[in-house]
């Protein structure tokens, strides 16, 4: 009896010994799943932050390269050279006065571009005045042939409405250049602004040769009959509306789609109000 006791007890020992190994070899198991989960969570987190870091750093490079771009289209070497060279002609002229007062403008078109071109938004009073400034010089540069028109919502508060920066001029720049630079005789645009269902409504309109005739002239052949004004405007929206519940609309067609004996370009936005 004494050897069954020994045997039974020695069973229930090595059943014992099998049950401990069997848990260690279950924790240490788990603890190893354990620890590989954390490990592969690390890893995932850190690739998710590096990945989030390089869109971001993507996503500024573009900006900063599209800005850059916007500036070089406002700052166009063309437009400078023609502006300089008009104020020239009324120092030749003996007009010191039509001089200095272009060049005080011209010089605060070029202030305002690199000022602006920092901020994400302006108050609708400083894109007037900047557009304003913009034609003024212009309208010098093709010799007064150039008159423009903005009519604007009287309800409107200019210095409490805010839309993006640089974002009208370049279309503007479009329309006389590819508009109104091809056409015989006096060129006009017109600018239209008001507010409808929170959203700020704008148009320009030249009376220049439209989009269909400077397809045909090829005037549009090296920007794919868009104009780098436009394509720029494009580009600038897709950054824009990627964070932006209610998107920014823009549109661009011949004015004749609105009347068949109407020459030039319609372009509009629709900017939501903040």
């Amino acid at each position: 009896e004494m050897e069954s006791e020994i045997k039974a007890r020695d069973f229930q020992m090595a059943d014992l010994k099998r049950e401990t190994a069997s848990l260690k070899f279950e924790m240490n198991r788990k603890n190893i799943l354990l620890g590989l989960t954390v490990l592969l969570t690390l890893i995932c987190g850190v690739i998710f932050f590096i990945s989030y870091r390089f869109q971001k750093l993507k996503a500024t490079n573009n900006r900063m390269i599209l800005e850059q771009k916007l500036i070089r289209a406002q700052l166009d070497p063309h437009f400078i050279f023609n502006c300089l060279a008009a104020i020239q002609d009324f120092i030749y002229q003996n007009a010191p006065h039509q001089a200095s007062k272009y060049l005080a403008r011209f010089a605060t078109l070029m202030r305002n571009i690199l000022v602006n071109s920092r901020k994400e938004l302006i108050s609708l009073e400083e894109e007037l005045e900047g557009l304003k400034t913009y034609l003024d010089l212009q309208s010098l540069r093709y010799g007064n042939q150039l008159k423009y028109q903005i009519k604007l919502d009287p309800e409107l508060d200019i210095y409490e409405t805010y839309l993006p920066t640089m974002l009208i001029q370049p279309v503007i720049e479009n329309a006389v250049e590819h508009g109104l630079g091809p056409k015989q005789g006096k060129g006009k645009i017109t600018i239209g602004i008001h507010e409808h269902n929170h959203t700020l409504q704008v148009s320009v309109i030249d009376n220049g040769v439209g989009i269909d005739t400077s397809k045909q002239a090829g005037s549009y052949q090296s920007t794919n009959h868009l104009g780098l004004g436009n394509i720029l405007t494009a580009d600038r929206l897709k950054f824009l509306n990627h964070s932006r519940k209610r998107k920014i609309k823009f549109s661009l067609n011949d004015a004749k789609t609105m009347d068949q004996n109407t020459r030039g370009t319609l372009a509009n936005f629709e900017i939501p109000m903040i």
